[in-house]
């Protein structure tokens, strides 16, 4: 969010100290939610998200055994997204 803030600066497109009602208000926001293998980074502007990255995550053998890792469902990420936004 940062460097796309960047770059519309740059552009012209925004002031450094611009602001709108929503961001100024309700804020912006970026979380991270580990789940087992993956790590959810999700972005919010005003409550609303805007952007969510899912990246791997090493996971380790337990002493039992090695551990399964699958995939990480569109259900899962949501209730991920869910526990990060709130209400």
């Amino acid at each position: 969010m940062q460097s796309a803030a960047t770059r519309n600066e740059q552009a012209g497109i925004v002031g450094h100290r611009d602001i709108t009602d929503v961001t100024a208000d309700r804020g912006v926001s970026v979380t991270e939610t580990q789940v087992p293998g993956r790590r959810i980074i999700t972005e919010s502007v005003g409550g609303q998200v805007v952007g969510q990255f899912v990246e791997p995550t090493p996971v380790q053998a337990g002493l039992t055994g090695a551990v399964r890792e699958s995939a990480l469902t569109i259900g899962e990420a949501l209730e991920a997204t869910a526990h990060t936004v709130g209400d």
